[in-house]
């Protein structure tokens, strides 16, 4: 058990360093636009953009019936995109953002994926990363993993006394000879307080092994296209310091790989370094 406390304690601090990186980069490079406060009405545009989580406490809360079952979360996100659809015929998506993108300027990766959603990809190599073989290694040096953990060619599950700790399915075709690529996490205890820290299911924790560097990632948020200008919101994001119900604003340019957000002067250029799948 004790090595199994030493992996949940590397997954909690690398969520949490990750966390900060990613309010400190936030807050230099780019501009929030405050809400306005001063109303307590709820308009349709915070209720088109309000937290999951918020939605169903809130469901949850005005029923009296307790065998009433909260909706699932395919049936809120089919409502979601419902609701979106009349309510928000102004705001558009960008073919041409579409995949993920790397900054020299951010610590951070920007994924841009269909229907508006807007993601990130937080580095973990730092505290937690896995080899071709799909072995996971910490922070510390002196405890092998190997053999704890498992790789099918498409499946990485790590196991201690038992429990699974954590298991990682691949996105793309079975590979048995490298375990880099892109997985979805499935299950396993580690999941609980990363999903905890990044505001989403589990099920939409997703990990991209690339040789010595290990990526730990999520779609968090929307972004919207108005009027030439890139919106991303911020709802989805308050882990990263981001006020509820504000937006990043930035003019932005897409040339083939290369993308440009031009920030209060600044430019940060990003090279898209892959598709989604």
């Amino acid at each position: 058990m004790k090595k199994a406390l030493t992996i949940l304690a590397a997954v909690i601090t690398a969520a949490s360093m990750l966390t900060v990186c990613g309010k400190a980069d936030t807050y230099e490079k780019s501009s929030v636009e405050e809400s306005k406060t001063a109303s307590s009405e709820t308009t349709e545009e915070d209720e088109e953009y309000s937290p999951l989580g918020t939605e169903i406490a809130a469901i949850e809360e005005e029923t009296t019936e307790p065998e009433t079952e909260p909706p699932t979360e395919e049936e809120t996100e089919a409502a979601e995109e419902e609701k979106e659809e009349k309510v928000s015929k102004d705001k558009k998506a960008d073919p041409a953002l579409v995949g993920v993108w790397e900054s020299p300027d951010s610590e951070n990766r920007f994924v841009f994926g269909e229907k508006r959603k807007f993601g990130l990809e937080f580095e973990s190599t730092s505290q937690l990363w896995f080899d071709q073989n799909g072995v996971v290694h910490t922070n510390d040096p002196n405890v092998d993993y190997s053999k704890y953990t498992t790789y099918d060619g498409e499946t990485i599950t790590i196991e201690l006394e038992g429990q699974v700790m954590l298991k990682l399915k691949r996105t793309g075709a079975p590979n048995p000879n490298s375990a880099y690529g892109e997985y979805k996490c499935e299950e396993g205890i580690l999941l609980d307080p990363l999903a905890q820290v990044l505001g989403v299911a589990v099920n939409k924790c997703s990990v991209y092994i690339e040789e010595n560097r290990t990526f730990i990632g999520a779609m968090l948020s929307k972004y919207s296209v108005v009027d030439g200008k890139l919106y991303i919101l911020s709802n989805g994001l308050q882990a990263l310091g981001l006020p509820p119900n504000s937006a990043l604003e930035s003019d932005y340019t897409v040339n083939d790989t290369t993308l440009s957000l031009y920030i209060e002067g600044h430019t940060m250029t990003f090279t898209k370094i892959r598709d989604i799948v």
